[in-house]
Formats: C-alpha cells, sequence, structure tokens
C-alpha cells in the first residue's frame, strides 16, 4: 500500500498516520476508505503489511 502525501507540506519520515480508525475527535472508517478507492473494504484492511505497526483500543 503506498499513501501519497506530496500535499501534506510538513509530513517527515516516522510521522503518524491513520489510514482508518479514530484519532484525537476525527475518525474515518475502512468502508469509507473503500468508498475512496473505489474497492471494498476486505481489501483495504488486506492491503496493509506485516511491517506497519498497529494500535488497538478496546
Amino acid at each position: 500500500m503506498l499513501i501519497d502525501v506530496t500535499a501534506v507540506y510538513d509530513a517527515k519520515v516516522d510521522d503518524e498516520m491513520v489510514r482508518f480508525g479514530k484519532q484525537q475527535n476525527q475518525s474515518i472508517s475502512a468502508q469509507e476508505v473503500a468508498r475512496h478507492t473505489g474497492t471494498i473494504s476486505h481489501e483495504v484492511k488486506c492491503g496493509i503489511g506485516k511491517r506497519v505497526s498497529r494500535c488497538y483500543e478496546l
């Protein structure tokens, strides 16, 4: 999976990025990401490799 951050002028290596989920008072679902990219939420989730760290909230 590749995410283009060229429009984020102050983005730098090791910045936190939320592909889907919650951060502070904002959230985006896998279903919403799928709608934007023309696919299904399962494919969005399966596109994340093992090297990406995961944070789970209960």
